[in-house]
């Protein structure tokens, strides 16, 4: 299970306040004063690691253990992040030697933010190179190098540079917490300096994002062997995709849904996988049971939340409605967590906004919406005790054409996807998940029957 990135943050005993009572003025300059010794050493730390993954990239070609596509496919563009940091940890150590009320970190960070965009090409490769970095073959072949760098070790490094880029936030508002705007002429730019810092996250988890989708859908279209008249370059960009409790006219199902943007897709797998199977759940077949285009859907609402004891495959519902050929139809995805839930809802509701009733997408025009929770025998399953759903809610809110911007909330300060453990420096410096963290924890499937 991951950390939030406030638990994250509180982990690091230099920046913990233990009994959460209003800090005094000297018991803020002292945390202050941790909080940026902590910045300066691990940085400086972080730089001496990622010098030493540029040698062993150089060592690595002049040997030639690995191709250059392998090289690449590894680490990606680690040399423009190690000048890049290289650079920002000079500005860290000048800014760090001033005066507190001299020192204009958010300055910094805001100057930095379009420079951060080196790590969107390095955070997009992750899911390749973290599959590559374990095969036995190639930990054989680079263990020749060992005394640069073991290869056991490898597989920290390349999630380093992530951790690292997904701890900066957290810093920033950690001195945030420490100061205000009466003690320190620079705390607007701190907050501004805070908020890019959030910016170049949420770039990066994008550019993460599109990266894994686009390897989901290259798997999908060899998983579904009949896509019932359906053309998968029609679909338009994946954008959620997912392992979820499906209700629909009482019963319950457990699908892989695939949200697209032209069309959701409600998949069963064919296989169960063993247990504690190692094997990517996105090579095991699927069986289309349904389709809803999005052309067709009125509506996304909210539902609340099941009681913990309900059931232990997903709490938050979102009802989603479509127009089909007897009138208004819904069925309810029920998700494992509230940021879960408003993820897909602002997704859903996004593609509704953009969709206006009756206007046609580039998929096929004559295809109709409909999800089959039937047996291939046609009876229905009898394990739900679902509660009905008689007829459409009225929408309580006008629908949002933008994801909600998380700054507001404190306790959502950025949504990172990979969990790493940054060694860098004594702080315990633990970062989160830049892929999909309820995916690798999600039960297998059941059979079809």
């Amino acid at each position: 299970m991951s950390l939030s990135p406030a638990d994250a943050f509180e982990a690091s005993p230099h920046s913990r306040n233990l009994d959460n009572r209003p800090l005094t003025d000297a018991r803020s300059e002292n945390h202050r004063k941790m909080i940026i010794k902590e910045i300066v050493e691990t940085e400086r730390n972080y730089v001496k690691n990622l010098e030493t993954m540029h040698k062993y990239v150089t060592a690595l070609t002049q040997n030639n253990l690995v191709d250059q596509a392998t090289i690449h496919l590894l680490f990606a563009n680690v040399d423009k992040v190690f000048a890049f940091q290289r650079k920002f940890l000079d500005g860290i150590e000048v800014i760090a030697e001033l005066a507190w009320q001299d020192q204009r970190w958010g300055l910094h960070f805001i100057q930095a933010e379009e420079e951060f965009g080196v790590y969107e090409a390095y955070c997009a490769n992750y899911h390749s190179a973290s599959k590559l970095v374990v095969d036995d073959d190639l930990q054989h072949k680079l263990a020749v190098l060992n005394h640069l760098l073991d290869a056991k070790e490898l597989p920290m490094c390349v999630k380093r540079p992530i951790g690292r880029v997904c701890k900066y936030p957290l810093l920033i508002e950690s001195l945030l917490k420490n100061t205000s705007a009466t003690d320190y002429q620079h705390y607007d730019e701190l907050k501004s300096g805070s908020e890019a810092m959030k910016r170049v996250v949420d770039r990066i988890n994008e550019a993460h994002r599109h990266a894994e989708n686009e390897q989901t859908v290259k798997a999908l279209q060899t998983c579904v062997d009949d896509w019932k008249g359906h053309q998968p370059e029609t679909f338009g960009k994946l954008l959620r995709d997912d392992i979820l409790r499906v209700t629909k006219s009482h019963i319950d199902r457990k699908y892989h849904i695939f949200l697209f943007e032209n069309i959701i897709l409600c998949c069963w797998q064919v296989i169960r996988p063993p247990p504690n199977a190692r094997s990517d759940s996105r090579n095991i077949p699927l069986l289309l049971k349904g389709q809803i285009l999005v052309r067709d859907v009125t509506q996304a609402v909210l539902g609340p939340p099941d009681p913990p004891a309900a059931t232990p495959l997903g709490r938050y519902p979102i009802d989603i409605w479509w127009n089909g050929d007897n009138g208004p139809e819904s069925f309810t995805l029920h998700c494992r967590n509230e940021e879960q839930m408003r993820d897909w809802e602002s997704q859903l509701r996004r593609l509704i906004g953009k969709t206006r009733p009756g206007e046609q997408s580039d998929d096929t025009t004559d295809r109709k919406s409909v999800l089959d929770v039937y047996e291939d025998d046609g009876r229905p399953d009898q394990s739900s005790h679902a509660p009905p759903i008689d007829t459409p809610p009225t929408l309580p809110a006008p629908l949002q054409t933008e994801v909600p911007n998380p700054a507001n909330a404190p306790d959502a300060l950025v949504k990172v996807k990979v969990h790493v453990q940054d060694d860098t420096g004594p702080a315990d410096d633990r970062a989160q998940r830049t892929g999909r963290e309820d995916r690798a924890e999600a039960p297998p499937l059941p059979l079809a029957g």
